[in-house]
């Protein structure tokens, strides 16, 4: 319980707050895109911004002053808003990850193998952007 739960704030973290591509990565992304494909993410963003609407609009006083605090590292706001969560939040959560996963699936059925290739070269290259991030921030801090 306790893995499938962590699975579930993590996703909502990482969907909340990682944006990985910038601006050039998005437009060499979606160049590469059917008009379909276009319209079928547009709608899966704007349900992704309600289903996180719905979700935040459940968070107590607390939760929200968890998630608000600019002191906490991402880990920290995590694991304490996971100890705060309740019966139906986590089950909220559940059901927008596997809607998620399911929008997901839809699209990656539309992608041809090129496109699919494409985004595998780009999440690499996301990968190791972030990487080098992490390691020039560890000497800063050195």
């Amino acid at each position: 319980m306790k893995s499938i739960l962590s699975k579930i704030i993590l996703a909502l973290f990482l969907v909340t707050f990682s944006i990985g591509f910038t601006s050039a990565q998005k437009a060499e992304f979606g160049k590469n895109l059917t008009d379909d494909q276009k319209a079928l993410l547009a709608q899966q963003k704007e349900k992704n911004a309600e289903m996180k609407k719905a979700f935040k609009a459940t968070l107590t006083a607390d939760q929200l002053a968890i998630v608000e605090n600019a002191k906490l590292s991402a880990k920290e706001k995590r694991d304490a808003l996971k100890a705060t969560l309740t019966a139906d939040q986590k089950a909220m959560l559940q059901s927008n990850l596997a809607a998620k996963k399911v929008e997901r699936q839809a699209f990656m059925t539309t992608l041809t193998d090129a496109q699919k290739a494409n985004i595998k070269k780009m999440a690499r290259k996301i990968g190791r952007e972030g990487i080098k991030a992490r390691m020039s921030k560890a000497k800063a801090k050195a």
